[in-house]
């Protein structure tokens, strides 16, 4: 059996096709642009001013962008929420190189402007180089802020301020 079909037909049949797709491909630009949106705010939400506290000792000193880690990967300030799960370190220097260093660091919490109190919160003002977050942030509610402070005046770059969200 022969089929027979006319240039007018196929260039309906292909235009048809052409639109349906097209819509399809712009559904889908619209979803992944606004999960890629969804994530920078987010971000933008978690990271805080870091009151710096600037000293001559560590001007120098190379702390990457971004000095957190969460399981060995860069934190992904996005994706941090009260839920967030695994081993938090502290790094001097680019986190990917072999140059690079764990630092020691406290944590604390602070809510409404006051800083949770060590009867309150474990883990407070101890010097460490690695913690569970989930430790921390058992003791937190959406809203406060978890501050990374280096021990040592020198790494004042790689301190960090995080305001907890429950989930983006």
């Amino acid at each position: 059996m022969k089929y027979c079909i006319t240039k007018a037909s196929f260039m309906i049949c292909l235009t048809f096709w052409f639109v349906t797709n097209l819509a399809y491909a712009q559904e889908f630009a619209d979803w992944y642009y606004t999960e890629q949106s969804n994530e920078e705010d987010c971000a933008q939400k978690v990271m805080q001013e870091n009151e710096h506290q600037r000293s001559e000792p560590g001007r120098d000193a190379i702390i990457h962008c971004n000095p957190l880690l969460l399981n060995g990967n860069l934190l992904d300030y996005g994706a941090f929420n009260t839920h967030s799960r695994g081993v938090l370190t502290v790094m001097k220097g680019e986190p990917d190189s072999a140059e690079a260093q764990r630092i020691p660091f406290k944590l604390y919490l602070r809510r409404e402007g006051k800083l949770l109190e060590r009867a309150q919160i474990g883990f407070a003002q101890d010097s460490k180089y690695e913690i569970e977050i989930s430790q921390v942030l058992a003791h937190s509610l959406p809203g406060d802020q978890l501050i990374i402070d280096p021990v040592k005046k020198e790494h004042w770059k790689a301190k960090r301020i995080l305001k907890i969200l429950d989930a983006c």
